[in-house]
């Protein structure tokens, strides 16, 4: 057996064994990891924002059951795909897509050589000819791949070079957090959902679902202060399995 091989095994291994624990408990919900008295699936049972630009997340093992985890959250109220990274039954086709459009895929890094949505936008009006395209098609807007690299820093480093080669894709402008879940060293760093929200706010998707995207967020917020007691100094809720 290769070394790819071996981390694929353990991968899965991981995945499934935390999956059974969640399923096998009756203190957590096995759908959105969060402690039952917090669980989040009945109040976003009808919420599906689907998006023009598709959102991969791109997701390190270790994540796999933590109801702090945003991005398995924006997974579960949008029509974005969550991957395991190294699980041999996701991560095939998840790259076998993206390899599909591989000149508008980008992955969502603050990268050294990374764009902004309005530098890629400048850059890909510059290369069209004039004439090239007929008015028909010059008025569709491009659909993106946007790899989301869910982890600690270490891991993400780590991730990205199971990827093809890549372009990186930035934020603008980042606001500061809304989020209690976790303390940020900087004004400049946010949970994977803000960040995923904010591209996307960027890419000029629908104002209505950008706003219901946020709207929902809280719900995620509110349901983590509870279960971690920073709601009115509650303790917090017990997460033994």
């Amino acid at each position: 057996m290769s070394n790819q091989d071996k981390y694929g095994f353990n991968v899965a291994r991981f995945v499934n064994i935390k999956q059974s624990e969640l399923e096998e408990s009756d203190r957590f919900c096995p759908d959105c990891w969060h402690v039952l008295e917090c669980c989040l699936c009945q109040s976003i049972q009808n919420v599906y924002i689907h998006f023009r630009n598709n959102i991969y997340i791109y997701m390190h093992h270790r994540e796999y059951g933590r109801g702090s985890n945003t991005a398995k959250f924006f997974s579960m109220v949008t029509n974005a795909k969550l991957v395991i990274c190294g699980h041999p039954d996701q991560e095939p086709a998840f790259l076998n897509e993206i390899q599909q459009n591989i000149d508008n895929t980008f992955i969502l890094y603050p990268h050294q050589n990374s764009f902004t949505y309005s530098e890629i936008v400048e850059a890909a009006n510059a290369s069209i000819k004039e004439g090239e395209m007929n008015d028909s098609t010059t008025n569709i807007t491009p659909s993106y791949n946007i790899v989301v690299l869910d982890g600690t820093w270490t891991q993400v480093k780590r991730m990205g070079k199971r990827l093809p080669e890549l372009k990186y894709i930035r934020l603008e402008k980042v606001k500061e957090t809304i989020s209690r879940m976790r303390k940020q060293s900087s004004k400049d760093r946010v949970t994977t959902y803000e960040a995923i929200a904010l591209l996307l706010e960027e890419m000029e998707e629908e104002e209505t679902k950008i706003n219901e995207l946020w709207e929902v967020f809280r719900v995620k917020l509110d349901e983590s202060d509870k279960q971690s007691g920073r709601e009115k100094g509650k303790p917090p809720v017990q997460r033994k399995l």
